[in-house]
């Protein structure tokens, strides 16, 4: 429609000339943004049909080239991976047959260890026997300590025994009279 036209039906409808003009205006102003924003849409949508066209030709594409690429690749590999396969088979295998000699070995001289025990009884533990030499000090007094000490150094020389608990005994004895402890209190502490 033509602005004139327009102007011409609202002025015999009873608007305003001036009023008409602008409302004239107003309407072809908005038709001619329709007209634009649908051009615009059908452009666009011609875009994103283009668009969806050439995607659909690169993802098959795309999709030949893949596959060629993996049958390839499947080509070149599978022979390199079979004969390492191979490979690992055979030192699987060697191994297997070493561990296996190992293990006889092992058997073989657990059950020689065994007979080792077997045959010999176990030896007596020799008897502890410590001797224990004392020099007196600088200054100390004779008398009957020395006489006790002589004996109880004596006791102590000949004394052998097989207890654990009386050796670690006659040990503290020799140990405190080495110290200078009084050899009666020894005496009648341990003997």
């Amino acid at each position: 429609m033509r602005r004139d036209d327009l102007i011409e039906m609202m002025k015999a409808a009873g608007v305003a000339p001036a009023e008409a003009e602008a409302r004239a205006d107003a309407t072809l102003a908005d038709h001619a943004a329709a007209d634009t924003l649908t051009k615009s849409l059908d452009a666009l949508a011609d875009v994103a049909a283009a668009q969806t066209r050439a995607e659909a030709e690169n993802a098959d594409r795309l999709a030949k080239a893949a596959t060629a690429a993996e049958i390839n690749l499947a080509e070149t590999l599978a022979p390199a991976l079979d004969a390492m396969l191979a490979e690992q088979r055979t030192q699987n295998a060697a191994l297997a047959k070493g561990l296996t000699g190992a293990l006889e070995l092992i058997k073989g001289l657990k059950a020689d260890l065994k007979a080792l025990r077997d045959a010999r009884p176990a030896p007596a533990p020799a008897p502890m026997a410590k001797s224990v030499d004392f020099i007196p000090a600088p200054g100390e007094v004779k008398g009957a300590a020395v006489d006790a000490r002589e004996e109880l150094i004596k006791a102590l020389t000949g004394a052998t025994t097989t207890d654990a608990n009386r050796a670690a005994q006659l040990m503290h004895a020799a140990a405190l009279l080495e110290s200078g402890a009084d050899p009666l209190d020894i005496q009648k502490r341990f003997f």
